[in-house]
């Protein structure tokens, strides 16, 4: 999700057998009994984890419908990839090559859809209705407090989510007030996440949810404000030895505040450069994650 692969994620939990309906919250009811059988997990935050990656996954259907309309453009595609990075030439590629690329994923896209016109599993087809998710949500709040509170077997205090595992659920619950429009409860839940109170120590979690202090901000016209969020972003990032971490909050930089604001990206493209070299990448290599 991180890297902008959503229709992998999507494809994935499909495969599992999760979806946003009563059969799949069902499945997802027996399956994590069973690994309660052998690992302790708590119910409610593996469930609200994998909602709110359902929801960030899918397209909505508003999303769906301008998909059709605007081959291409929805939701991970590649006019959507193209417009967050300016023009493509950017990262070396001439516009002809570009032109070529795009009309086969289109043709590849119009494939797929046909191929599924029966309602079928692919990732494309994983619809999420705003409405519904706006009613379950639960208040940013509420959220913080599943990850700052959670227990582990004989109800004593763990810290699983706030440091270890492959998931939170506060930089994805952040994520998903955005995609739903609702900025106030996004910045909350960030606020509340990167606060000494919360206690948390996972890098990722912590660049995120900085990431999207500093998106909101910017987005209010709080420049100041934002560039230092995204520094914070960045200085985690650095601690945490992940090169691709570093590019991808230099990239947040770049496309919310920098260029729009006409800050000069320099600084962010030296970063950029510099965990591309540590990841022995080209940047056409990771154009995937810079146009997200």
């Amino acid at each position: 999700m991180l890297l902008g692969q959503e229709a992998t994620a999507a494809e994935m939990f499909r495969g599992w057998g999760f979806g946003w309906n009563d059969d799949g919250f069902d499945y997802l009811q027996r399956v994590m009994a069973d690994i309660a059988q052998f690992l302790p997990i708590v119910f409610e935050n593996d469930e609200v984890f994998v909602r709110l990656i359902l929801f960030l996954a899918s397209s909505s259907p508003k999303s769906a419908e301008d998909k059709t309309n605007h081959p291409g453009q929805g939701q991970g595609g590649v006019g959507n990839r193209l417009g967050a990075c300016g023009d493509a030439s950017d990262f070396g590629a001439d516009n002809d090559k570009d032109d070529k690329n795009i009309n086969n994923e289109n043709e590849n896209e119009n494939e797929n859809e046909n191929e599924n016109d029966d309602g079928g599993n692919a990732a494309t087809n994983l619809v999420v209705d705003a409405a519904e998710v706006n009613a379950w949500i639960p208040s940013p709040a509420a959220i913080a407090a599943l990850e700052r509170e959670q227990t582990g077997p004989g109800g004593q205090p763990t810290a699983i989510l706030q440091c270890f595992s492959v998931y939170d659920v506060t930089s994805f619950g952040a994520r998903a007030f955005l995609k739903l429009g609702r900025d106030d409860d996004a910045y909350e839940l960030a606020a509340i996440t990167v606060s000494p109170e919360q206690g948390t120590v996972k890098k990722i979690t912590l660049v995120s949810c900085h990431s999207i202090l500093g998106q909101i901000a910017a987005k209010r016209g709080n420049l100041d404000e934002a560039e230092s969020h995204f520094a914070h972003a960045l200085q985690e990032a650095k601690l945490s030895r992940l090169p691709m971490l570093e590019l991808v909050a230099a990239r947040d930089w770049k496309k919310h505040l920098l260029d729009p604001h006409g800050r000069g990206a320099g600084a962010a493209e030296a970063v950029i450069d510099d965990a591309c070299a540590r990841m022995k990448k080209t940047r056409e290599e990771v154009a995937g994650v810079l146009c997200r």
